[in-house]
């Protein structure tokens, strides 16, 4: 909620005035003086948001050299939300959400070292989002690949 800034600034000064007041109370009425002065009132744009849930799998996916990729259709996603919005990708692992870029870590033959990694990552094109799997490895196999859900947000 906010108020007239003047109103606020005269009332504040006016208690000041006309009160002995102590340094202790003087904090806690600056930090409300701040509080209630720090708001700004809405421009008459609103934000909405968009969220769309999806699955992605390996037999969807187009393969090449050490990347697999998944592209999902988003009508929404337009030209002008990409330059403006912001967009969120998260995936969901172990019944977990992390946001993407997100790394994968494997120490396959358990020597206490990373042998291989995978990149989950995305890029926007007006009416689609594309998911990256990127294998440090020359070659990506269906093991590397992070099937399941996938989210993205869209705040515009």
């Amino acid at each position: 909620m906010c108020y007239d800034k003047s109103q606020i600034y005269r009332g504040f000064f006016f208690y000041i005035y006309s009160t002995n007041i102590s340094m202790e109370k003087m904090k806690y009425l600056i930090l409300l003086l701040l509080l209630f002065t720090s708001c700004s009132k809405p421009t008459g744009s609103e934000i909405e948001i968009l969220t769309r849930d999806f699955q992605i799998t390996w037999e969807e996916a187009t393969v090449n050299g050490n990347t697999a990729s998944n592209s999902v259709d988003l009508p929404e996603l337009t030209a002008e939300i990409i330059g403006t919005g912001v967009v969120n990708v998260t995936v969901n692992i172990d019944g977990k959400w992390y946001p993407l870029p997100y790394t994968m870590s494997y120490d396959i033959n358990q020597s206490l070292n990373v042998d291989q990694t995978v990149e989950l990552t995305y890029s926007l094109s007006p009416g689609t989002l594309t998911i990256y799997h990127i294998s440090s490895y020359n070659n990506f196999f269906q093991s590397d690949f992070i099937e399941g859900r996938y989210r993205v947000k869209v705040l515009y």
